[in-house]
């Protein structure tokens, strides 16, 4: 999908009357899986270990069932989205946390066969659940049948995408400055389900650092971290406890969540045997 295809697409998606309560349940429901599994905070908390598990995900998917180091490096650190050394140290904690083991060793440890198992699996389908929820006011009748039969395919066309967007610029600043860091994205949905459940005050919503570090099982500073540098950037606007998301900032969000919304339709409608456009 060229971007002028996808830009049609999300703008439909942000005019359409069910958008917000779509963007409510994904600020409910995706911050609460993290909380749930804090295991998941280090393995898809942030941006480059997100990219490394889709990867590593749509090799296993599209392959003979597992993903090798090699496979995963060749992607990630040739896009800038993490080191090489990075993927290894996640694939190897990934190994301790119980969720991917590996094949026995034969010749280049690099392409050693690696499988993934348990929680992060059952994780990896809780989420493209949940995706689907948020996206069934756009999506064609036939989705589900799809889904359950082109699971690979789907998998495959989202990290194709992924790649082949990498350097557009759909993706604001600000959505970037929270996803680069570890429980940073879950931590905006937070924020953006705060203000819309008190209706954007002007005077802010109660936001405690303590309470979110303790949620997602990180320290008090790195919130800190994250929040005051949003406030730099003019992302947010704090007053001790109170917090306040810019008015441009909440525009850029949304429209960036319409962005992943789009994608998602867009993975989904490659799989169609016979595909249609989601644009009209």
């Amino acid at each position: 999908m060229v971007q002028l295809e996808l830009d049609v697409l999300v703008r439909k998606i942000l005019r359409h009357s069910a958008f917000m309560h779509s963007v409510a349940v994904l600020c409910v429901q995706l911050p609460a899986m993290f909380k749930a599994e804090t295991r998941l905070v280090r393995a898809m908390g942030d941006f480059g270990a997100f990219s490394i598990v889709v990867s590593a995900t749509a090799a296993a998917a599209t392959g003979d069932g597992t993903f090798n180091l090699a496979s995963v490096q060749s992607q990630v650190v040739r896009l800038k989205w993490a080191s090489s050394r990075r993927v290894r140290a996640l694939v190897e904690w990934l190994e301790w946390a119980g969720s991917v083991r590996k094949a026995a060793p034969s010749g280049d440890l690099r392409k050693r066969p690696w499988y993934i198992t348990g929680w992060l699996q059952a994780t990896i389908d809780a989420l493209l659940e949940l995706f689907l929820t948020v996206t069934h006011p756009w999506r064609m009748p036939d989705f589900l049948t799809t889904i359950a039969t082109q699971m690979s395919m789907f998998l495959a066309n989202l990290n194709q995408m992924m790649q082949t967007t990498a350097n557009w610029t759909v993706w604001s600043s600000e959505s970037r400055l929270f996803a680069n860091h570890v429980a940073g994205f879950p931590i905006l949905l937070d924020l953006l389900r705060a203000c819309m459940e008190a209706n954007w005050p002007s005077a802010g919503v109660f936001f405690s650092r303590k309470a979110l570090a303790k949620a997602y099982n990180i320290s008090r500073a790195h919130v800190t971290k994250i929040l005051a540098q949003a406030e730099r950037l003019g992302v947010v606007r704090r007053r001790d406890a109170f917090v306040v998301i810019a008015s441009s900032a909440k525009v850029n969000v949304l429209r960036d969540i319409a962005y992943q919304f789009a994608f998602l339709l867009s993975a989904f409608m490659i799989c169609q045997p016979n595909p249609r456009t989601l644009e009209g």
